[in-house]
């Protein structure tokens, strides 16, 4: 088997790491999210690995989260929530929901690929920061201060230096930045799962 094709059956392995409270999903919303986390899982599959998806309906607001979960056996580390309004939307609906929840400028635009993304790259800081030794913590916390200013892309981006990661992430990986942070986490990436 070929390397790209042992990526691509990995990457389809992880896209079905998924749980869809109350329901599924519309074909058009599962779609999405099976090629962003397809994409995702290419580029950072040790990460993929790590993490589970959730989409919970709500009645209510209630925001997109990545939380840090350490009791699964050392699989899954950290679980993505996303907030599904109403049955069966459709991508567009779904899209302009998580878009216009967001004032034009507050945080990166891109409707439901941007919010997986967003999210996704608080699990690739975490990912550094649960598999790195403390010098690597410590030297990954300093490039996140030095970085923060130079990579804001939005305003949520600037409230907090890991929000500005994550913001700044979803930008580069959606192309609306240039690519300066992915290459830098790939770096600390490397380095904290070499141990």
């Amino acid at each position: 088997m070929s390397r790209a094709s042992s990526v691509l059956n990995e990457a389809q392995k992880i896209v079905s790491n998924l749980s869809v409270e109350g329901g599924t999903l519309h074909p058009e919303v599962q779609a999405e999210h099976d090629r962003v986390v397809a994409d995702l899982a290419k580029e950072f599959p040790q990460v993929a690995k790590a993490v589970k998806w959730t989409y919970e309906r709500r009645n209510y607001p209630h925001f997109d989260q990545y939380a840090r979960n350490e009791s699964r056996g050392g699989k899954i580390t950290g679980e993505i929530k996303i907030p599904v309004f109403g049955k069966d939307q459709p991508l567009a609906r779904v899209d302009r929901e998580q878009d216009m929840a967001n004032k034009k400028g507050v945080m990166v635009p891109g409707g439901l690929r941007s919010i997986l993304a967003h999210e996704f790259g608080h699990a690739v800081n975490h990912h550094i920061i649960r598999h790195g030794d403390d010098a690597l913590k410590d030297e990954w916390f300093d490039k996140k201060r030095e970085i923060a200013d130079d990579f804001a892309v939005s305003e949520y981006g600037k409230s907090a230096i890991n929000e500005g990661v994550a913001e700044r992430f979803a930008a580069e990986f959606m192309g609306q930045a240039p690519r300066k942070l992915i290459p830098i986490m790939h770096s600390y990436l490397e380095r904290a799962t070499e141990k």
